[in-house]
């Protein structure tokens, strides 16, 4: 077995041991399931897509055999496909404008891509609750149920709560896979840089450019929110997860111009400390900053001229 393959192999039984942790119900068992595809991600970022897919197909058929096929279905949505895609956009490249240069594919049309993989399993979900009580929201609220209340007798009150939670869980779920997916992929490749195994230079995160069909589809879903029933429910968590990559981007405008302030780093502490404290009024200002700048370009405007990007 050459060395490629054992990689792939080692990533592919990483992959399912980390997604395995949660059959065992143990402490921070959630977590390492979380990083599940981080190991495929290495292979594909360090070895090429082929090898990352050999990593993906052992890892999914060691589920199968230990947790069995809806496992496999969870896993194949929430990290094997996902790091599939990022390794399959991330390693498109082309020749530069000087002698021997690559231009690597946008980071920010990788996220387009997540984002994009985000939308169809939320249709998904919406078409298989058509067959439930309260469709979609009917179906979160049965999850918060299950989930909350099990071995409790749930009170009215508590179907108050659930019912207001149940509004926003869809959307919810899938802007914290999104940037859970984000958080793995820049683990995996900072990781391979600094080993020097990386196919991909570490790039400029703080530059990054969103494709304009986000911001379109961002306002298709805040309009679908007027409307009633199964329709408002797909919009309003649609747009909880098409938000997610404009508010990344608005960070990173308050990045780039905290460079024009000499004392950059308390600004920057400050700002997350207000944030964690004020987060449901800050956080959509970040992302109203995101799509202001998804047209304006905030950070072209007032960058220090000449200024060299650094990686963030």
């Amino acid at each position: 077995m050459n060395r490629g393959l054992l990689f792939a192999l080692m990533g592919g039984l990483a992959s399912a041991t980390f997604f395995w942790t949660v059959k065992t119900g143990a402490a921070g068992a959630v977590a390492l399931a979380y990083l599940a595809s981080v190991p495929v991600l290495a292979v594909g970022l360090s070895q090429g897509l082929t090898l990352a897919l050999i990593s993906a197909t052992i890892a999914t058929l060691a589920i199968f055999a230990g947790i069995g096929a809806r496992a496999v279905i969870i896993y194949l949505a929430i990290s094997a496909i996902p790091a599939i895609i990022v390794v399959r956009q991330a390693l498109f490249s082309r020749p530069g404008n000087a002698p021997g240069q690559l231009e690597w594919y946008p980071i920010g049309m990788i996220l387009g891509w997540l984002t994009g993989f985000g939308l169809l399993l939320l249709t998904i979900a919406s078409i298989y609750a058509l067959a439930e009580d309260g469709g979609l929201r009917g179906l979160a609220t049965q999850m918060l149920t299950t989930s909350f209340a099990r071995g409790i007798e749930v009170t009215p009150n508590m179907e108050k709560v659930f019912a207001i939670m149940a509004l926003y869980l869809p959307g919810t779920m899938l802007a914290t896979w999104l940037l859970i997916s984000i958080a793995n992929t820049l683990l995996a490749q900072n990781v391979l840089s600094r080993m020097g195994h990386a196919i991909r230079p570490l790039p400029t995160y703080s530059s990054f450019d969103l494709p304009n069909w986000m911001s379109i589809a961002l306002a298709s879903a805040v309009l679908l929110t007027f409307f009633s029933g199964q329709i408002a429910d797909f919009g309003r968590n649609s747009a909880l997860l098409l938000s997610t990559p404009f508010f990344l981007l608005g960070l990173a405008v308050i990045h780039t111009l905290s460079r024009n302030v000499s004392a950059r780093a308390p600004l920057l502490v400050g700002f997350y400390l207000a944030f964690v404290l004020f987060m449901s009024l800050l956080g959509p200002l970040v992302v109203l900053l995101g799509v202001f700048e998804q047209w304006i370009s905030l950070r072209h405007r007032f960058a220090k001229p000449g200024e060299d990007q650094e990686n963030e």
